[in-house]
């Protein structure tokens, strides 16, 4: 609640997020995420560069969390557009092969322990003024994020050979406190 007060108070009026007035094409940058147990990916198929990530082992955040990874991927990504890149009032798209992961960035509906990663990618689009469309990709069209989340390298650069590879190290006070 605390966050939501905060947003208002700063606000300077009515804020709409519009992200679906325009086709995925229009894009100034796109992304394609994955992730796996031990790791998280994304890619970015222009630039042909590649990020990789270990997902922490603490014993505390449970192994079948793979669909909060899905949703952390997607977040690195945003993170790196806006942090990183310093993108402002751009049109950002971020393929995903899950769609629960869709449908939580598009509805910015969460289960609560959920709702620490949608309100940074929420306080990332609001101060960066990017919007952004999370969308579906079947996972036989996601191999290279999918290699890169299990550091396959061999079997990225089989399906991008001029891919770069780089490290990354994911937001982490997504974690809650006691995790990061």
């Amino acid at each position: 609640m605390l966050w939501v007060s905060r947003h208002i108070a700063d606000s300077s009026g009515v804020h709409i997020l519009e992200a679906r007035d325009w086709e995925p094409a229009s894009a100034d940058l796109t992304f394609y995420t994955d992730a796996c147990l031990t790791g998280l990916a994304f890619w970015i198929p222009s630039e042909k560069v590649g990020f990789c990530a270990d997902v922490p082992t603490d014993r505390r955040i449970p192994s079948e969390w793979i669909f909060y990874r899905e949703k952390w991927a997607v977040l690195s990504a945003l993170d790196y557009a806006v942090t990183r890149l310093e993108m402002t009032n751009q049109r950002i798209v971020v393929y995903t092969d899950n769609s629960n992961t869709v449908d939580l960035y598009n509805t910015l509906h969460a289960l609560p322990v959920h709702n620490q990663l949608l309100q940074n990618a929420v306080d990332l689009l609001l101060r960066s003024g990017c919007q952004l469309r999370v969308l579906h990709v079947p996972a036989e069209h996601n191999q290279v994020a999918d290699a890169l989340s299990r550091r396959d390298m061999d079997r990225a650069r089989r399906h991008e050979p001029k891919l770069t590879h780089l490290e990354f190290l994911p937001p982490r006070d997504t974690l809650g406190e006691d995790l990061q």
